[in-house]
């Protein structure tokens, strides 16, 4: 069996990539956000058999102000060992652990505390290499500054030491550059998927159906993303969006939300154009034969 964790969507092409590859052949468990899980597109991937169970792996919010980094840790340990044994599963029965994580990874701390062996993989090229992800919810969340001492000392963002983690870099060719590291193509196995399985995930995703032909798709960045950069507040954050697809005159369009983006009243500023289901990530669009996706200029995003 593998376990698959995967809290941040934007990661969850890569998840699919590597199930439906390397690990095609085995039982899978993913970890998720709750937001995807109570979707019905978790639903589907249930019934088709890609997962046989989908987990929440999102630890309980109190812990954020934990000032005690022993206490934290006991904190994260009991909520997975809880997990684990309320849903039968016997972690030595796990012959691979795969992680994601963009500035959080409560589990790859659970896993290297209790000496389990792991991989962490990269979301994009040199994400290993940005240290300042580990201070990112201390500096702009409140968190206390525990919650970032212990992603430290297990290596949980970057495993660059992690005695107990393995690396997976994202690049583009596959070499083992030692027994800590390797470099895979996520780009080209993602495309390598077999027809019948990209129409599994299409399928699951409700894709399957979606007449491409003079189809016009507005893809949104996410908050995280938008926000800084136009300094506008929560309640205005779709506005340079909905400026954009005035600009662009487009008659027939369909409005898609970022997979990170919640709550931000989505359906309320764009109740004139037909949407799209934000948790679906912008990849799996790729797969959908004759479908392609066309960037905005900087100079338009800049405007």
């Amino acid at each position: 069996m593998v376990i698959f964790s995967c809290p941040h969507m934007g990661a969850f092409w890569q998840v699919c990539t590597l199930r439906f590859t390397r690990y095609k052949d085995e039982e899978a468990v993913l970890l998720t956000s709750e937001t995807f899980l109570r979707t019905k597109y978790a639903a589907s991937f249930l019934q088709e058999g890609v997962f046989s169970n989908i987990l929440i792996g999102k630890v309980k919010d109190d812990i954020r102000f934990c000032e005690n980094e022993n206490d934290l840790l006991k904190k994260i340990i009991m909520f997975y060992d809880e997990l684990f044994q309320v849903n039968s599963i016997d972690l030595k029965s796990i012959s691979t652990f795969l992680l994601w994580a963009d500035v959080e990874n409560l589990f790859s701390i659970y896993l290297s505390a209790k000496g389990i062996n792991h991989f962490l993989a990269e979301i994009h090229l040199g994400q290993f290499q940005l240290d300042d992800r580990y201070n990112v919810n201390v500096r702009y969340l409140n968190y206390s500054k525990s919650y970032e001492n212990l992603h430290r000392k297990y290596y949980a963002l970057c495993g660059e030491k992690g005695e107990k983690i393995h690396r997976i870099l994202y690049g583009s060719e596959d070499v083992t550059i030692s027994d800590k590291d390797e470099i895979y193509n996520f780009d080209r196995h993602f495309f390598e998927i077999g027809e019948t399985d990209r129409n599994i995930i299409l399928k699951c995703f409700d894709l399957n159906q979606l007449n491409v032909d003079n189809l016009n798709i507005f893809l949104l960045n996410s908050a995280g993303y938008t926000i800084p950069l136009t300094h506008l507040t929560k309640e205005k954050y779709y506005l340079p969006y909905k400026l954009i697809i005035d600009y662009l005159k487009e008659e027939d369009i369909y409005v898609k939300d970022h997979p990170q983006t919640h709550d931000y009243g989505f359906e309320r500023a764009f109740v004139e154009n037909r949407r799209l289901a934000g948790i679906i990530p912008i990849e799996f669009f790729t797969l959908i034969k004759n479908f392609k996706i066309k960037a905005l200029s900087q100079q338009m995003v800049d405007f």
